[in-house]
């Protein structure tokens, strides 16, 4: 997949190993900022990132708005973090717009349309931290979720 003008749509992982992930879902507070380590020309205010658990059972339980290209900001969410982390590095401003969903592996895996799904290839999921989603992926994740949080 080529990165370019016209991708809209992100993966940004998460490991909970390193980030108390469903404590900070569980809190109130919708702004937050996000690493930022790849294409860090490209992630742009007004993207869409789908916050991706990482580990046994990952998936994606997050949707997040894009508020600012990345910059270099302090980490907001230090109460969240566990060990060492950086206190300044790449970021992004974003505000969560959705939660309290969770679309498993297997689940997305299964969707017609999302087979090559950048979060999937081989060797990627441990090498990065913000991953390309196309366009029609973008609609076909923010279905699957409103189709989740329908039934």
């Amino acid at each position: 997949m080529l990165v370019g003008a016209g991708v809209e749509f992100w993966i940004f992982k998460c490991n909970p190993d390193y980030y108390r992930l469903a404590d900070r879902m569980q809190d109130p507070r919708t702004d937050i900022t996000w690493l930022v380590q790849q294409h860090r020309s490209e992630i742009a205010a007004g993207h869409t990132a789908f916050i991706w658990r990482t580990g046994d059972d990952r998936g994606i339980v997050g949707v997040l708005r894009v508020d600012s290209s990345p910059q270099v900001l302090p980490d907001d969410d230090d109460p969240f973090d566990i060990g060492e982390t950086e206190q300044s590095d790449y970021r992004v401003r974003a505000t969560i717009i959705d939660r309290h969903f969770f679309l498993g592996r297997a689940t997305l895996r299964a969707t017609t349309g999302l087979e090559n799904l950048s979060v999937f290839r081989r060797g990627r999921i441990q090498m990065g931290t913000n991953f390309p989603v196309t366009s029609s992926e973008g609609r076909t994740l923010l279905d699957l979720i409103a189709a989740s949080k329908a039934s």
